[in-house]
């Protein structure tokens, strides 16, 4: 600063009667009651001057104290000696229980931009492009949800824009994945131009009611089914034109999904619901027993039925098999009463298993060598792998690797079975299965003012390829909602919505299942609870049930849908006792968080637990209780104070313990407005009552001390004043971070600060709050005190 600044400074301080008369000492007396008239350059802080208020001075009070109130004392700072005698800071017990524990988790979190979000859940799953592209505008609730269940039957990503058009990422990636068409949903017709000048097809619709909107996106949807791939070498039991769909939403636009679709119609697999095959789970040795079984009694070659000789197959749904395959030689066990059926098979092993079970059936392959150099020529599987991979049978994972020890996954073993079926085809071993019908896809009805219920149905209908409808419970007739669910299938329904979104004649009429009820996170738990029973095991999505703006958890819902798994939510920003007991049965190992989680939910999730003093910790430093880097796991007398100025801003007596009462209190987020609004931006209020220092930005509190006043003897002033002078350094009479508003009087940091009014006048605080309230007021920021 320059000295004619300084100069002007030093004025207006004198101007304002703010300074005592100086003392003859080279260095401020504060004990006598203020500085001296050599400001040193802190006073004015970070080179701030102190402007003149109306009237062209900063009055030093300005509201005088009333009738009653205390008038200062002659010396109102600290004495020379310190007095550490009432100290009041035990160290803080913790005492919360841990609440529901569901281990260790890889947290991983989505973008806060829906548009952003959306293309990175589209470069995840769509890496190497896709035939269909959803675009849907991203603030209304019936494009969003209908968007997601046209983007899962057609097996393609889910793009969420603005009203306004295409953001330049969604615009980038469209060009990325090159898709034949693109559908848009309740967008403008300049979206369908851009998508048409990237060379795809488009179909859009838009209506301006929701149910309409949903009504037209769900017809659309049913006359569409991507192209199964190509499967030449399976057409003698496996023909595109022949087998019908499986529905299974998870291998549908797989390049695996006619070899399962075939597999299932001649009754070899099953899915793990009638809409979830988990294509990538291992084939375990039970289930390979049994699909082996139904193979053979396909080509009328079922073993006979036999003793079991393996202990460790009670109770197991492959019992029957294994003893079946067992007696006749076409399975073997780990030992002589081992034989493992929650294992995972290995390709070395299901090969051999496939080989005999065709000898079995009096339909032996060639004996054949092969080029595979992982293959041992000792193994027990050598001969079965030639011969297998002669027969095309099976392929290796590139021309020279067989990956023998590999686990077999459930899309690649239907494959091996699709090839064996073929082969006996050709060989007219057996015949074709009676032609029927494709089962009709699921539906879910979501209520068009009820979004925050529905939720959970994006990722319900991701998951299993369901249709949406979107009943609008002043419009949707309960007639119009049955034909329409008749027309589509008449599939198995569910009414993701309370009464009031979705009424109890039209959930009657459509013949659906109420999955909902109580707020939205007791709704989108429960539709996670129907998710999981039909199968979604993926890693699950965490979203925000609370909030307005729904955007960026409906595409964590969505992803989560696309990966075969459900969402749970979070309630008043903390994890759900819902989310928390299904995380903890679950344990699902990694979880996604929806971008508009707090912090303290992304704390809890990392954590593993429901309850744990490391989130709250860091949930009092969000709130304000905390300075900063005080985070840090260990509890400390900071701790003390931090949970003295929250018990007493929550009105609860102070205390150094922190106990289920006091989580539950915090999750409440207790706040004050301030007591005096016409102080400026930044501002400072002292209650004396409540022994707290509050520091405000505009009407929002920023930070919450605790505080010891003047005790009955030495009163702190009443009033409003504004600081004047600031000091960093440590007084001899102990006083630290000096914020002075009048005379003598002060905020400081000191070594004691109890429960109760002790000081001489000022108001103490921690060493530690003083420090961050310090790098935060200014010269001229008024100081209420009441």
């Amino acid at each position: 600063m320059g000295h004619r600044r300084l100069a002007q400074a030093l004025a207006l301080v004198l101007v304002a009667g703010l300074l005592v008369p100086p003392t003859a000492a080279a260095e401020p007396a504060l004990e006598q009651g203020g500085p001296d008239d050599a400001v040193p350059r802190e006073a004015l802080h970070q080179g701030e001057t102190v402007e003149p208020a109306a009237g062209g001075r900063i009055p030093d009070q300005v509201h005088p104290p009333v009738e009653g109130e205390a008038e200062p004392p002659a010396d109102p700072s600290e004495p020379d000696e310190l007095d550490l005698a009432p100290q009041s800071a035990p160290r803080a017990q913790i005492a919360l229980s841990s609440g529901e524990r569901w281990g260790s988790l890889d947290l991983s979190t989505s973008a806060s931009d829906p548009a952003t979000a959306s293309v990175r859940a589209s470069r995840r799953a769509h890496g190497d492009g896709a035939e269909h592209v959803v675009v849907a505008r991203h603030n209304r609730w019936a494009a969003r949800a209908a968007g997601a269940s046209l983007a899962a039957i057609v097996d393609g990503p889910l793009l969420l824009t603005p009203i306004g058009g295409l953001t330049d990422g969604v615009r980038d990636e469209l060009e990325r994945l090159d898709p034949a068409t693109v559908h848009i949903v309740g967008l403008r017709e300049d979206v369908a131009e851009v998508a048409e000048g990237l060379g795809a097809a488009t179909w859009r619709t838009n209506a301006g009611d929701d149910d309409e909107l949903a009504r037209r996106v769900a017809f659309h949807a049913a006359g569409l089914e991507p192209e199964r791939s190509a499967a030449p070498e399976l057409a003698a039991a496996c023909d595109a034109e022949t087998v019908p769909r499986s529905r299974l939403a998870d291998v549908v636009g797989s390049h695996h999904e006619l070899a399962v679709d075939c597999a299932a119609w001649h009754g070899l697999v099953n899915g793990v619901s009638p809409y979830v095959y988990r294509p990538r789970e291992s084939l375990t040795r039970g289930q390979a027993a049994s699909v082996l079984e139904r193979l053979l009694e396909a080509a009328d070659a079922l073993p006979p039925e036999a003793p079991q000789p393996f202990d460790d197959v009670e109770g197991s749904a492959h019992a029957e098999a294994i003893a079946r395959l067992a007696g006749a030689g076409i399975i073997t066990g780990r030992d002589a009463t081992t034989y493992a059926p929650r294992e995972p098979v290995r390709r070395a092993e299901l090969t051999s298993l496939i080989v005999r079970a065709l000898e079995h059936a009096e339909h032996p392959l060639d004996p054949a060598g092969h080029d595979f150099g992982d293959v041992d020529a000792a193994s027990a599987h050598d001969e079965a792998i030639g011969a297998a991979a002669a027969a095309g049978i099976i392929r290796g994972v590139s021309d020279e690797a067989f990956a023998p020890f590999r686990s077999v996954r459930r899309d690649h073993a239907a494959v091996m079975l699709a090839r064996t079926l073929a082969r006996l085809a050709e060989d007219e071993a057996i015949a074709l299965p009676e032609d029927v019908d494709a089962p009709p896809r699921p539906l879910v009805l979501v209520g068009a003012n009820d979004a925050r219920r529905g939720i959970g149905a994006v990722a319900l209908a991701a998951g299993l390829g369901a249709h949406v409808l979107v009943v609008d419970a002043g419009t949707t007739s309960p007639g119009q909602a049955a034909n329409d669910a008749a027309a589509l299938g008449g599939g198995r329904a569910w009414a993701a919505g309370s009464e009031a979104g979705i009424p109890e004649d039209v959930v009657e009429a459509v013949g659906a299942r109420r999955v909902t009820g109580g707020g939205p996170v007791t709704s989108t738990g429960r539709l996670a609870d129907v998710g999981r029973s039909l199968g979604l095991r993926g890693t699950p999505a965490v979203v925000d049930a609370d909030i307005d703006e729904l955007a960026a958890s409906a595409v964590a819902a969505f992803a989560a849908g696309q990966r075969g798994a459900v969402a749970v939510a979070t309630a008043d920003g903390a994890v759900s006792e819902w989310a928390a007991e299904r995380l903890a049965d679950w344990r699902p190992g990694r979880v996604h968080a929806a971008s508009t989680l707090s912090d303290l939910a992304r704390c809890q999730l990392a954590s593993g637990q429901e309850r744990t003093w490391g989130c709250a910790e860091a949930e009092l430093d969000r709130q304000g209780y905390y300075n900063l880097g005080a985070v840090d796991g260990r509890v400390s007398q900071q701790t003390t104070f931090a949970l003295y100025a929250f018990q007493k801003l929550a009105g609860l007596s102070p205390e150094a313990r922190f106990t289920d009462a006091h989580w539950d209190r915090l999750l409440e987020q207790p706040t004050r407005r301030p007591r005096h609004t016409s102080l400026g931006h930044r501002h400072i209020e002292i209650d004396i009552g409540s022994q707290l220092i509050l520091f405000f930005r505009g009407n929002e509190l920023v930070h919450a001390f605790h505080t010891s006043t003047g005790k009955s003897s030495t009163p702190t002033i009443r009033g409003v004043f504004s600081i004047y002078w600031m000091r960093p350094e440590r007084r001899p009479n102990g006083m630290y971070r000096s914020m002075f508003f009048q005379g003598g009087y002060a905020l400081h940091g000191y070594p004691s600060i109890p429960t109760y009014p002790a000081s001489a006048g000022c108001a103490r605080m921690d060493d530690r709050d003083a420090e961050v309230l310090y790098r935060q007021v200014r010269v001229g920021d008024r100081v209420a005190v009441y």
